[in-house]
């Protein structure tokens, strides 16, 4: 593998990383405020910014402003954190098939 397709490779599995964040985010009712693949002065190759979860607002339990008072995370929202491990891991070959990326 050529340094140049070894670089698309990575971009590509950091683009599903990011989309998995978002599109999750999306299903369970989240708005998404911005996704991108730019490597930040952080370090990180990515990033999926998540805006308000939408709730009804008779559901009290689907409010934000309850789980920040409580010192947990809204369920939903580790939910859409995990998504993006796993959207890359749908992609990349079993360990035995893989190749250094």
């Amino acid at each position: 593998m050529s340094p140049g397709e070894n670089s698309h490779s990575k971009r590509a599995l950091h683009a599903y990383h990011e989309a998995g964040h978002a599109v999750v985010w999306h299903l369970v009712n989240g708005l998404v405020e911005e996704v991108s693949i730019d490597s930040g002065q952080a370090g990180y190759k990515g990033y999926c910014r998540f805006g308000f979860l939408l709730h009804q607002e008779d559901n009290p339990v689907e409010s934000d402003g309850v789980w920040p008072r409580s010192g947990r995370i809204h369920p939903k929202t580790v939910t859409a954190y995990y998504a993006g491990m796993l959207a890359m891991a749908s992609i990349v070959p079993r360990t035995e098939e893989r190749t250094t990326i």
